[in-house]
């Protein structure tokens, strides 16, 4: 697969054969990313035109189109298990089941919470989880249960002086690594146990301040 961010098209090559397929043709403007699902069957492309595309990847006919309508889309991913995509984009990230009931895809949930534009988001491993990271100098932890619409937000994870490029999980799911414009990487644990962990060893030194944070600490633990 080659995305072009120089024309409306992305090309479907074989890349065992490399033989070229097809062009997949119907954004209305340049094709900024591509990424196939686990599986190889479908492929998502995401568009200048602030759309995403889901195309057959043996043929490349067009499956959907999905427009979130909520301006430009930095990213998509697939879970693991291929049934679920979410995208980033200007205003907060949406999650789309890959097969409803007319076998559409349709959304599950918007995880709304940043203040500034999504730069990228992602699964865990285990499709339970996403993270986040946006402008706003922070990366963000949701729950992401495969069953449900009900995706709460866990953690905000801050401690970047600038925007937020990227976050991943380990293979794992133990840890989240972010990458800021600020030329800084982070490591963050992704348990809740861990998450108050952390937070009780930062606010250690200031703990006669915070007489209900040092309660919690305590029980935690800390």
């Amino acid at each position: 697969m080659l995305a072009s961010r120089d024309s409306n098209t992305a090309q479907l090559i074989d890349a065992e054969a490399l033989r070229f397929i097809t062009d997949l043709v119907g954004h209305s403007a340049r094709v900024e990313g591509a990424v196939f699902s686990p599986d190889g069957e479908t492929v998502v492309t995401i568009s200048a035109d602030h759309t995403a595309k889901l195309w057959v990847s043996r043929y490349g006919s067009e499956i959907a189109t999905l427009d979130p309508a909520a301006g430009a889309i930095a990213s998509a991913a697939f879970s693991r298990d291929g049934g679920r995509l979410v995208l980033a984009t200007a205003r907060d990230a949406w999650v789309w089941s890959m097969a409803g009931p007319d076998d559409r895809p349709h959304v599950l949930a918007t995880l709304l919470g940043h203040s500034a534009s999504l730069l990228h988001a992602t699964f865990a491993n285990d499709g339970g989880r996403i993270v986040t990271a946006s402008s706003d100098n922070t990366a963000k932890l949701w729950a992401a249960p495969v069953d449900s619409s009900n995706y709460d937000l866990l953690a905000t994870l801050h401690g970047h002086a600038a925007a937020v490029n990227h976050a991943e999980f380990s293979p794992d799911g133990r840890l989240i690594v972010t990458a800021g414009r600020d030329g800084r990487i982070k490591l963050y644990p992704t348990s809740v146990e861990d998450l108050l962990r952390k937070a009780c060893e930062e606010l250690a030194p200031h703990r006669d301040d915070f007489e209900q944070v040092e309660a919690d600490c305590r029980l935690a633990g800390g």
